[in-house]
């Protein structure tokens, strides 16, 4: 009988480290945090990107960083938040009370630059989502795991069931409750799942951010 492995603490670390979900909104203010939000500018010029590095190296902290950005941010109904701007210039002004993403921007170098965030800020349909824990040994056990990754995703855009959307052509609200709903997502097919794509193509959404495990880009 062969003797138990016993795992190294620098692997747990490493464990602990990837099972961990980092947000700007947490980070964006500690002593310790480095200042990277110039990467926006240059990941809006660039189209299609691929950041690759190991675990705990930030890649997911920078990507929800991107998305608090760039993200049309709406309130509890579900109405997108006006952003306050000068009349004749129309650049943003220094104080938007009602946007939580505005304030963790607010004194970072990406704030100096005026023109690029009334230009950018909070402009873009966006959808996250987070694939690092999706694995397994069978088929049914991804399966699983792709189902809560899109329901987790589609979790954070709920409040599209009270749009008025749904009353034009080619809106599938029965479909979209299917991905929202935590319950009913657990029972979606492996069709079903591929066609979140479809249905994020559907809503004309403008980026799209995805968190991939390290051994997906083996």
């Amino acid at each position: 009988m062969s003797e138990p492995t016993q795992t190294s603490s620098k692997t747990k670390e490493v464990s602990e480290c990837e099972n961990f979900v980092p947000r700007f909104e947490f980070f964006h203010n500690r002593p310790d945090y480095v200042d990277k939000t110039m990467f926006i500018k240059e990941l809006l010029s660039d189209g299609h990107v691929l950041i690759t590095a190991p675990p705990c190296f930030g890649k997911t902290l920078n990507m929800d960083m991107v998305r608090r950005f760039i993200e049309i941010e709406v309130d509890d109904n579900g109405e997108p938040i006006e952003l306050k701007r000068n009349e004749t210039t129309k650049i943003l002004e220094d104080k938007q009370e009602n946007s939580k993403n505005f304030k963790y921007f607010k004194g970072k170098k990406i704030f100096i630059d005026k023109q690029f965030m009334s230009k950018h800020f909070g402009q873009y349909p966006t959808i996250f989502v987070d694939f690092r824990n999706v694995h397994g040994d069978t088929f049914r056990e991804v399966l699983v795991k792709l189902r809560e990754a899109v329901n987790d995703a589609f979790l954070v855009h709920a409040y599209l069931t009270k749009s008025s959307l749904w009353d034009s052509p080619g809106f599938e609200k029965e479909t979209f409750l299917k991905y929202v709903s935590t319950e009913k997502s657990k029972l979606l097919t492996q069709a079903e799942v591929e066609k979140v794509l479809g249905i994020i193509i559907l809503h004309e959404c403008r980026f799209i951010i995805f968190a991939v495990p390290q051994w997906a880009l083996l």
